[in-house]
């Protein structure tokens, strides 16, 4: 049953790899100013962008704006070619969702039903990434001491394939920095720098729930994040630099490149999981060579000197690349 692993990841090998859509709401000139909200801008422009998205930024947006960008959103037809639509919003909110400068919210409820599968069939399917950082009520969470520290088909419905991220859990505050911005949304950028690459975003959620906990563990209030999935399979979004696009979609005939990328693997220097048989063979016109392994399902590249460069584990970003 489990054998096709790639089968339970969704897939992010497609060109257009998808929209990143950010709203942040400074308010400014207002008594309520989000001081810090600048580089929640950055931070999130940064972090869609490593996740190889189109960063699309907007600030300072009543709710019924954010409702018709959300919306205007939902029916881009790009999103029929995307691989993945991703929306963070970073506001002021409350329990019923995230507040627009007129200070009146947005449900979450709300945001789902604009991109759920009837409202939004070109992303039927596919997962939709949304990161919510907001306070949800006006109680300040609580800390308690603890002795232990280490503690075959498509499936889809009009629900499912949502993930949304929470800075902090219903009825709390969420912390921010004058000089940081939000704690969540920073501590998110960093482990996704250091594990974006190799985890997919469920295990990424408890590693930054780890960090935000570890880090307001002396401060005068403390935090925990909070997630909530209805994906029908892992969602994983390799930083965009780690996926390589083939040049070529059929692979020529075994020639000179395949005898050198033989000879390589034969002197056994193609890494810790030693390549039997090479699955095929491409060469780009820099002299880049890409080889696939049926065996083991790993892709290797090879400069045209027959060093290795890089290897993927993930085959279903070269499946056309196999003889």
């Amino acid at each position: 049953m489990y054998q096709d692993i790639d089968k339970f990841y969704y897939p992010m090998n497609e060109a257009s790899r998808g929209i990143g859509l950010i709203i942040v709401n400074h308010f400014k000139h207002m008594r309520t100013y989000r001081a810090g909200a600048q580089f929640e801008e950055e931070n999130l422009s940064e972090l869609f962008t490593f996740m190889g998205l189109e960063v699309r930024l907007e600030q300072e947006l009543t709710s019924e704006r954010m409702i018709k960008l959300l919306t205007d959103t939902a029916s881009d037809p790009r999103l029929k070619n995307d691989s993945i639509l991703a929306v963070a919003i970073s506001s002021h909110g409350d329990e019923a969702g995230l507040l627009g400068i007129d200070n009146r919210s947005v449900s979450v409820i709300r945001i789902r039903e604009i991109f759920n599968g009837k409202n939004c069939p070109n992303l039927v399917s596919k997962p939709k990434f949304i990161l919510l950082n907001g306070c949800r009520g006006k109680k300040t969470e609580e800390r308690i001491e603890c002795d232990n520290l280490d503690t075959p088909k498509q499936l889809s419905t009009t629900w499912s394939d949502f993930f949304i991220a929470y800075s902090c859990s219903m009825g709390l505050v969420s912390l921010r920095s004058n000089l940081r911005g939000s704690l969540f949304i920073s501590v998110f950028l960093s482990a996704y720098k250091d594990f974006g690459k190799t985890i997919p975003l469920d295990l990424m959620m408890v590693i930054v729930n780890r960090k935000i906990i570890s880090e307001t563990t002396s401060a005068e209030s403390t935090q925990s994040c909070s997630w909530e999935s209805s994906c029908t399979r892992a969602l994983y979004i390799p930083p965009f630099d780690s996926i390589m696009t083939p040049v070529v979609a059929q692979p020529p005939a075994p020639d000179d490149s395949f005898k050198l990328v033989w000879a390589t693997c034969k002197k056994g220097i193609q890494g810790p999981n030693q390549m039997s048989t090479p699955g095929g063979v491409i060469t780009t016109p820099d002299g880049v060579i890409y080889i696939t392994d049926s065996a083991s399902k790993c892709i290797w590249v090879y400069s045209s000197d027959g060093e290795p460069m890089y290897q993927d584990m993930k085959p279903k970003t070269y499946q056309q690349l196999s003889l």
